[in-house]
């Protein structure tokens, strides 16, 4: 079954052989598409063909039913409740095995916040956490990222105007069609207006040569200020 990220419950419909008892099984191809935040959900019949005294089966409804109720929810919770409730339902030790299996796509949003000390040693430190990327962008727009970054979390720690200790933020989020990321001082940061009209005319400025690399290579770019931290910004377009 698949339980969409909407609440809804798709049951996937597949045949073949049972594994392990023929040395040549019949093994059928279903094809499924996962949006972000969809559950995808397998189970052995253990779970649906566990039954009360009197024949009433856990079944396949009781089973959507479920999986409805725990919308939004991680993969190892769902599978946790099926479990939970397939044992409860019975109220006696399970008849059959009862294995599942749940994979959740990522939904989009938020996927990386690390927090930096403005010090050299972050810049690597940086680097390191976006490795966590690695399976939600392409090997180009990984790369990209780490370059990107790399000069702007050295332009927050020499020039920027943050001082010793203070923190540096670095923030990833991934939406349908591209990448944004953030890096975020407390220092006075570069000047929104100048920056943002051209960073070749920050060339001769401290920082300029970072700012005019991601310029480069950026599908957008920008630079935004409150009272509480100074943030440079990036956006890089998703390969399909």
């Amino acid at each position: 079954m698949v339980l969409r990220a909407g609440g809804s419950v798709d049951e996937i419909e597949c045949t073949g052989t049972i594994l392990g008892i023929l040395p040549d099984p019949e093994l059928i191809d279903v094809e499924v598409e996962l949006a972000p935040g969809d559950t995808l959900v397998l189970y052995s019949d253990g779970v649906t063909d566990e039954h009360v005294v009197g024949g009433e089966e856990f079944g396949l409804d009781r089973l959507a039913a479920l999986l409805r109720a725990n919308t939004g929810r991680t993969a190892s919770e769902i599978a946790t409740e099926i479990v939970s409730a397939v044992e409860g339902f019975r109220a006696e030790d399970p008849q059959d095995d009862i294995t599942v299996l749940a994979l959740r796509v990522r939904p989009f949003g938020r996927v990386l916040e690390r927090m930096l000390r403005s010090e050299p040693s972050s810049v690597p430190d940086a680097r390191q956490a976006l490795e966590e990327l690695r399976f939600r962008v392409s090997k180009r727009v990984l790369d990209d990222v780490r370059l990107l970054v790399s000069e702007l979390v050295t332009n927050s720690v020499r020039h920027a105007g943050a001082g010793p200790g203070e923190l540096i933020a670095l923030r990833v989020d991934i939406e349908e069609g591209h990448v944004r990321v953030e890096v975020a001082d407390q220092g006075p940061g570069f000047d929104p207006e100048r920056a943002e009209a051209s960073a070749v005319e920050l060339e001769g400025l401290p920082g300029g040569w970072g700012l005019r690399l991601v310029e480069q290579v950026a599908t957008r770019w920008g630079v935004d200020r409150d009272d509480r931290e100074s943030r440079v910004w990036f956006e890089l377009a998703r390969d399909e």
